[in-house]
């Protein structure tokens, strides 16, 4: 070797002192960062395995996902109506319903659902009419989980039509219908960067909508345009590849009323929906108004109604619209009311009506004018209230949420204040997965979400059904998402997971009701 100079061969001792080096350099990042994440911004991070799994065993659970549907059958979603046969044979036959599915109950009695059972028991002696309000978050887009249970319930009970609808929806995925609507109007509502109400005039749906007074002339364009396609594909579920696709009906193009200052809205009847929601006779509007307005109903099948409707506080004002099979337009001019919706339904059984808010923990009710809400319930025969929520939470976990419990106790209570005469049945989260360096696994803060909804749950003296728990718990997400029955954003469920869940509930109800009937002797 010359003077001067160095060797630079690499050698055993130096490999080895550069893998210590390099060990406890990563060492280090670990202790500094326990959770395994360095976050570089708020879009980018990096991750690697935490403190808390180097020296831990890795006993994982895994959840098999086809386990927990096992023995859970879904109906054949052709059917319109079941045989006297079928239909006494359901009303008798046991549903096992396994321990971690049931309903829970504040008193471990059916008390707080006693009111809603009452309502079935009556329903199945005479030929009267209940309503099933679903609100939620993003999970009930698309109407998929109210839709199947719709779907069950009609089949059992009776019952016809798709239940309330808005007068715009914001995913523009909903499987029941097929929905347009005019641009000019406006949505007010206690969840999203919505414009607010110091009135509180939200509806039964917590929103409410009203249109601009601006020129709609070119209304039958917008309607022609909206129709050149013969198939819509759409997924409102970010990173969700899961699509809901729908087959438009062919109708005739309508009769609009030629004036400004008016608004219209279109519902079809989606053919990828079920028989029984593709048919309905009977129009409800929902509304609050100062001022008279002008209504004209133009169904598809050839009825025409044009009504001038009165000013009223909260008001429910219904139409016969004969026999609709393939949808109804409805155009307003005058001075825009507070438009709550249009309840399309059939004249006897059970309506389920689907309210998803996007980006919503359920705060805010206690926002919405109880009065005129109470109203809207009594009138419309609101009999069983649910209320499924706290996927929105999760992705920010907390050590704790008695500050949820509290919160969301304020809004049930409030709605229990607007009915009285009804039910109100909590759904917890669903399970929801995040990725880790190795692999997905659940957020460590459902079920604390789960336990202050119950809490909430519990001291209004409303029922509860643990979701969460019932699809298989901790890390059971991963697997519903490689059985195709949850999205790849390990949240939402696809549409086949969705009747899987809904039928779970159905269940669980149909267990409960024969018990309440057997505990009062009517069966």
């Amino acid at each position: 070797m010359e003077k001067g100079t160095f060797s630079s061969a690499v050698t055993p001792l130096k490999i080895f002192g550069a893998l210590i080096f390099l060990n406890l350099l990563l060492a280090m990042v670990v202790v500094v960062f326990p959770e395994g994440k360095i976050k570089f911004g708020q879009h980018f991070s990096l991750d690697f395995v935490p403190l808390r799994k180097v020296f831990e065993k890795n006993d994982k659970k895994v959840v098999d996902a086809k386990k927990v549907i096992a023995n859970i059958q879904t109906v054949d979603t052709n059917l319109v109506a079941l045989d006297h046969k079928t239909l006494a044979k359901l009303k008798l036959e046991k549903i096992d319903v396994p321990e971690n599915k049931r309903i829970q109950y504040p008193d471990n009695t059916r008390t707080a659902m006693s009111a809603f059972f009452l309502a079935l028991a009556e329903l199945e002696k005479q030929n009267s009419h209940i309503r099933i309000l679903h609100y939620g978050d993003s999970q009930l887009e698309g109407d998929r989980i109210s839709d199947y249970l719709r779907n069950r319930l009609q089949l059992r009970f009776g019952g016809w039509g798709p239940g309330i609808i808005l007068p715009y929806d914001i995913s523009n995925s909903r499987i029941s219908v097929r929905q347009s609507e005019s641009k000019n109007w406006v949505k007010y509502a206690i969840y999203g960067k919505t414009p607010k109400l110091s009135n509180g005039l939200y509806g039964i749906g917590a929103s409410s909508y009203k249109y601009t007074n601006t020129n709609v002339a070119d209304k039958a364009k917008e309607l022609k345009a909206l129709h050149k396609s013969k198939t819509h594909t759409n997924d409102s579920l970010s990173g969700s590849s899961d699509t809901n696709k729908y087959v438009h009906d062919s109708f005739a193009s309508p009769t609009l009323i030629n004036t400004s200052g008016g608004a219209w809205m279109r519902i079809l009847n989606a053919t990828g929906s079920y028989p029984r929601v593709r048919q309905y006779n009977k129009l409800t509007l929902m509304y609050s108004a100062e001022e008279p307005f002008n209504l004209n109903i133009k169904t598809i099948d050839g009825t025409e109604i044009n009504e001038f409707v009165s000013p009223l506080a909260a008001a429910v004002k219904s139409f016969n619209v004969g026999e609709i099979t393939s949808g109804i337009t409805l155009n307003f001019t005058g001075k825009s009311p507070y438009l709550y919706g249009v309840a399309l339904d059939g004249q006897t059984g059970i309506a389920v009506d689907n309210f998803p808010m996007r980006g919503s923990s359920a705060l805010g009710f206690d926002g919405i004018n109880i009065p005129m809400l109470a109203q809207l319930y009594s009138q419309m025969g609101v009999k069983l209230i649910v209320l499924q929520y706290g996927i929105n939470l999760v992705p920010d976990p907390k050590t704790n949420y008695d500050w949820y419990a509290k919160a969301f106790a304020k809004q049930v209570a409030s709605l229990k204040k607007a009915s009285p005469n009804a039910s109100i049945l909590i759904i917890g989260p669903s399970d929801m997965s995040r990725k880790m360096a190795d692999g997905y696994e659940s957020y460590p803060n459902i079920p604390l979400i789960r336990d202050a909804m119950k809490k909430a749950a519990f001291d209004n003296g409303c029922a509860f059904w643990d979701l969460y728990t019932a699809m298989g718990g901790q890390n059971s997400m991963s697997s519903w998402v490689s059985n195709n029955l949850a999205a790849k954003d390990f949240t939402h469920f696809s549409t086949e997971g969705a009747r899987y869940v809904s039928e779970m509930l159905y269940n669980t109800l149909m267990d409960e009701y024969q018990s309440y009937l057997k505990d009062i002797g009517a069966m």
